[in-house]
């Protein structure tokens, strides 16, 4: 399957993205600390089956998405969805995010859910119920302790550059402890958290994410008042290390999806499940979609 590396537009800011296929559009969001190659198990399987499918690197990860201002509230992010929908001529597609790429998901389904067939979220649950558990669950936050680090500026920023970037590789196997990378997939990685202005524009996510006095906080918090209004599926890996199988299943309450929600759980997977169990994965995207396409 020809993969090809498409640009996108957003509030003046210039995006790539991994395109491949024809059909009706899919769009993949990748999570931190990641990159759009988390995906490359379900980019040629989704196409072949008959879906164009749009994998782009997110706000902050290249130099050219990168705001004067370091703006990077959710609802900054969610947005760019929606214009790289405009960009590319898209009216609907199917939505999946993973991590962060969740947060952006649903955040961009409750600002237009008529612009989307479907919303899958992977390894991160509803936003809003995800922090009422965990401020609830001793075992989830120590899980989310990385978070409160992330708030030391400079301090986190030079943790992750030391020692080849060892940080993000404690990550990767603190949250999937079973998960063998693929040879290339942690130079990758590295690759891209070496690029100026990337280690910032990542933990800005967290920083401002958690800025309960700013204004776009506030905001974010009222769009999640409101339920999603499109049908959802919910996936979790039973070994994840960073949000609690048993917390992820808490925060998916049937109140707050008006067109109902279905919740998957993978077994022999962590939290990066579309790596682990990608047939597993590409099995049960693939037929959510087929269901929800018209």
């Amino acid at each position: 399957m020809d993969i090809k590396r498409i640009q996108l537009h957003s509030d003046g800011l210039t995006f790539s993205a991994l395109e491949a296929g024809k059909g009706t559009p899919v769009f993949l969001l990748h999570g931190f600390p990641d990159t759009p190659k988390t995906w490359e198990a379900q980019i040629p399987a989704l196409a072949a089956a008959g879906y164009r499918v749009i994998a782009p690197t997110c706000r902050g990860y290249e130099v050219s998405s990168q705001p004067l201002n370091n703006s990077y509230h959710q609802l900054d992010l969610g947005r760019d969805l929606l214009n790289w929908m405009d960009n590319l001529g898209i009216e609907k597609a199917h939505l999946v995010g993973h991590d962060w790429g969740s947060s952006i998901a649903q955040t961009a389904a409750l600002l237009a859910p008529q612009r989307f067939y479907s919303l899958t979220i992977m390894a991160v649950p509803t936003v809003r119920r995800f922090f009422e558990n965990t401020l609830l669950t001793p075992k989830q936050l120590r899980n989310s302790w990385y978070m409160g680090f992330f708030q030391l500026r400079w301090i986190a920023d030079l943790k992750i550059k030391q020692n080849d970037y060892a940080f993000l590789e404690r990550l990767w196997k603190d949250w999937s402890p079973s998960l063998e990378p693929a040879p290339d997939a942690l130079s990758d990685l590295k690759h891209t958290f070496s690029k100026p202005g990337v280690i910032k524009a990542s933990l800005s996510y967290y920083r401002q994410a958690l800025n309960i006095f700013s204004r776009e906080f506030r905001e974010h918090q009222r769009l999640f008042r409101s339920p999603f209004q499109l049908p959802v599926m919910a996936v979790s890996g039973k070994e994840d290390g960073c949000i609690d199988h048993n917390v992820f299943l808490k925060s998916i309450k049937q109140d707050d999806f008006a067109r109902g929600v279905v919740i998957r759980e993978i077994e022999n997977a962590g939290h990066f499940m579309n790596q682990e169990q990608p047939e597993k994965i590409n099995d049960l995207l693939l037929e959510w979609f087929n269901k929800h396409s018209m």
